[in-house]
């Protein structure tokens, strides 16, 4: 005699993605049936009624088609709000305050070596290979220099230019 142990297990390891994309699967499917059967009803020499019953079926695949990309990004949604309410609060406090203190750091060194750094500045700010220079010259083991990078994204400046006095005065 066959029976199912842990199969409570197995059902709470399913995937709710792959549960609503097999039965997109099996709805696709169905309505390829239901216009398989209405093109054979249309077939009657009635040109007519082949036209209306092609954008009949035209209509009703994207109609599904929108529904399943409604239903698609709804769970996407759904299990990405259940990750970030899973997130304690502390978490971005932490990574704030963290990068607030690496940011200081970085202000002190720049101060510190100002006169190397303006020296080795072009006139339109740090690119990235002067980051690297100056991560050299400091040659501090705990501040590399995608920290500096880093840094320099949490201060919202895309463009990896900054001015180092500009940047001491944001602090």
């Amino acid at each position: 005699m066959y029976t199912n142990y842990g199969a409570e297990d197995i059902e709470d390891e399913v995937d709710p993605m792959e549960e609503l994309l097999a039965q997109h699967r099996k709805e696709k499917k169905a309505l390829k049936e239901k216009a398989l059967s209405m093109k054979k009803i249309a077939k009657s020499g009635n040109k007519q009624k082949q036209k209306e019953t092609n954008a009949e079926i035209e209509r009703l695949e994207s109609e599904m088609a929108a529904r399943h990309e409604r239903e698609i990004s709804n769970l996407k949604v759904r299990q990405c709000t259940s990750v970030l309410l899973n997130i304690p609060s502390s978490f971005g406090k932490l990574i704030f305050v963290s990068s607030f203190m690496l940011c200081h750091q970085i202000a002190a060194l720049a101060s510190k070596y100002s006169k190397i750094l303006k020296a080795s500045l072009p006139k339109g700010g740090v690119s990235t290979l002067t980051l690297y220079r100056f991560h050299r010259i400091i040659r501090k083991p705990g501040i590399s220099a995608e920290a500096l990078l880093f840094c320099l994204k949490l201060q919202k400046l895309q463009t990896l230019k900054f001015n180092i006095l500009t940047f001491r005065k944001h602090l």
